[in-house]
């Protein structure tokens, strides 16, 4: 039938986005004070690479939480059996 197809891949887009909504609920808010030649070359270099200052910002902290050998905790890195390793 002519159109079913559209209706599909809009119905998918439709899902994709209820589940980028939600990951992005989970995400902390916080203010961030910073000097605005950064946040200007922040906001080009994340232009740049077709980010979002957010996601730009993010996106540098943790490659440098992995560089400096930093653990980024999500629910696959939580085991329940252990302890806390910071809270001993």
């Amino acid at each position: 039938m002519p159109g079913t197809e559209f209706y599909r891949n809009s119905e998918k887009t439709l899902h994709s986005l209820k589940i980028i909504s939600v990951e992005m609920s989970e995400k902390k808010k916080f203010l961030l004070r910073i000097d605005s030649n950064v946040y200007a070359a922040l906001e080009k270099w994340a232009a740049d690479e077709l980010r979002s200052i957010n996601a730009q910002i993010e996106f540098l902290l943790a490659d440098a939480m992995r560089k400096a050998g930093r653990t980024i905790l999500n629910d696959a890195n939580i085991n329940p059996d252990k302890e806390d390793a910071h809270n001993p």
